[in-house]
């Protein structure tokens, strides 16, 4: 058995046995939401990849621009950071095998029912909806070759990323000595975001499709915020970040976001070689993407640490990951359900958010409510 763990010790965990922090909690809540509203947006002309598309545009949607090219930069990775950061103290209060029971249940178990089942259906729907087609049978063919596994690509990475942190992490190094991640460390987990950002996408670029919507163009920010999320969990730095580490993330936040909004002025005619490839532009973006990436773990884990906390949001987060779950079939059925109105598109974007938010969070709560649903959602 691995050994335990307090929150005095550590810092990590709300009070001993349990594994949420109040804030961390709210965090989770904001960038499930962030995800939704980036699949809204998407739906209703933004650039991205999505089941169910129309033709948008507007100025509501044009807006969204910036943090939709904020969030690729830095919110999956903010995902993975907070995952990392509860993984030390959960494997060792837990041991090797329970933890590893209790991951692949929570995370293999919805990821093998959206490749199965969910995926398939949406387009079947989709292709139904659209007039591109009445039988099933091509909507299962296309998911038997692509393995789709849709927004659940962020699970199905992390379930690798959590299985072989406790299958290789010596016994007694679990977890280490309280103290704090220094700003040469910091530094050099951006560095890292960014040069391996730049070089994985000169073979896979922004926004490429790889078996199991693998995502590998985003893989090096997500690795480099679960490793820092590690270290935070090991050491109890998620809630002992400094105030001068805090200003220094929020100049370097701030600047990176000037800086993509010059990205997208620049490329507002032709985006397509900051995506990728040996060009000076995928170089700017993924200068941007490292210190961008680890600022927001550090400024926006601190904001959330320092504001007050409401009721209503002491239940959202433990809905948080239903909701993110259930997002894709939630916005499908809702946005095809207004195909037929003939109201504008950023109107339905409105409709789509709103809803969309209020049923995918509502729907996770009344689903933990069922027999052992709470180990899965």
């Amino acid at each position: 058995m691995l050994r335990s763990v307090t929150a005095d010790a550590r810092g990590t965990v709300a009070e001993a046995g349990t594994d949420r922090l109040g804030h961390v909690d709210d965090l989770k809540v904001a960038l499930t939401a962030g995800v939704i509203l980036a699949h809204c947006a998407i739906t209703y002309g933004g650039d991205g990849s999505w089941f169910y598309r129309e033709p948008g545009g507007g100025v509501l949607v044009a807006l969204l621009d910036l943090p939709l090219a904020l969030g690729a930069l830095f919110g999956m990775g903010l995902f993975f950071f907070l995952a990392g950061a509860f993984t030390p103290p959960a494997l060792a209060r837990k041991g090797r095998a329970a933890f590893l029971a209790g991951r692949w249940l929570r995370l293999g178990v919805p990821l093998a029912a959206f490749v199965v089942l969910v995926i398939p259906a949406l387009h079947w729907l989709v292709d139904g909806a659209t007039g591109a087609g009445g039988s099933p049978a091509p909507a299962w063919r296309r998911q038997a070759g692509d393995l789709d596994t849709g927004p659940l690509w962020f699970v199905g990475v992390l379930l690798l990323f959590s299985t072989g942190y406790a299958l290789v992490v010596p016994r007694d190094r679990v977890l280490g000595p309280p103290r704090t991640v220094g700003a040469a460390t910091l530094v050099g987990f951006a560095v890292a975001v960014a040069v391996t950002s730049y070089l994985v996408r000169i073979r896979f670029r922004i926004d490429s499709y790889q078996l199991f919507a693998a995502h590998l163009w985003q893989w090096p920010q997500c690795l480099a915020l679960f490793v820092l999320g590690l270290l935070a969990g090991r050491s109890g730095w998620l809630t002992a970040i400094s105030p001068g580490q805090r200003r220094a993330g929020t100049w370097v936040l701030g600047a990176g976001a000037a800086g993509v909004l010059a990205v997208l002025v620049a490329g507002r005619h032709d985006l397509d070689p900051f995506g990728g490839g040996l060009t000076w532009q995928s170089v700017v973006v993924c200068a941007l993407e490292g210190p961008l990436s680890v600022s927001a773990a550090v400024v926006l884990t601190d904001l959330f640490r320092r504001r007050r906390r409401g009721t209503l949001s002491r239940h959202l987060g433990a809905w948080a990951y239903g909701a993110y779950v259930l997002q894709a079939p939630v916005l499908v059925a809702i946005a095809l359900a207004l195909r037929p109105t003939g109201l504008p598109p950023s109107v339905k974007f409105l409709v789509l958010l709103g809803g969309g938010l209020v049923a995918c969070f509502t729907l996770a709560g009344a689903l933990r409510r069922l027999p052992g649903a709470r180990r899965v959602l």
